[in-house]
């Protein structure tokens, strides 16, 4: 017999896989898979990824021939973020924010400073697309950056290994 086939969802009944049936928002859930593509790359580029134990302000560290490197990752799923000039990703940061009663109430936006992390992950979780860049090369002044297709920074995880 087969199962029964499940409707497709709406605009309203969208939800990623992750976040079904559960009460935390969807944009923690992007971070997070940000956050496991980006281990996984640096798996991949034979950099070893650490998890911090607990939340002190930055996502990874990497280890690379004895160099430690503090990694702040921003992920993105928007498809709007995406042009043929390349693509953009929020510089600002939203810390978790509360939740009460089952309501979800943000923390203000703030923005990163260079002594934040020492290098910036920028991941399009979708297609898998990864800027890295040093946090001594970023405007911080900014609230977005933007990357041409053929920017320097795509993919450049030897910033990683660099002492």
């Amino acid at each position: 017999m087969d199962a029964p086939k499940k409707a497709p969802a709406t605009k309203k009944q969208k939800s990623s896989r992750i976040t079904e049936g559960r009460s935390w928002p969807r944009a923690i859930a992007i971070g997070h898979r940000g956050v496991a593509l980006t281990h996984s790359e640096l798996l991949a580029n034979e950099i070893l990824p650490c998890f911090p134990a607990i939340d002190i302000g930055f996502d990874l560290v990497s280890v690379h021939k004895n160099v430690l490197k503090r990694i702040q990752v921003k992920a993105t799923e928007v498809t709007n973020a995406v042009t043929r000039n390349g693509m953009t990703f929020c510089l600002s940061r939203n810390k978790s924010g509360s939740s009460r009663n089952g309501v979800y109430a943000p923390s203000p936006c703030r923005h990163y400073s260079a002594q934040d992390a020492d290098v910036f992950v920028f991941v399009h979780n979708i297609l898998r697309v990864f800027y890295v860049v040093p946090s001594s090369e970023l405007n911080f002044a900014r609230h977005k950056i933007s990357f041409k297709p053929d920017s320097k920074w795509a993919n450049a995880w030897h910033v990683l290994r660099q002492p």
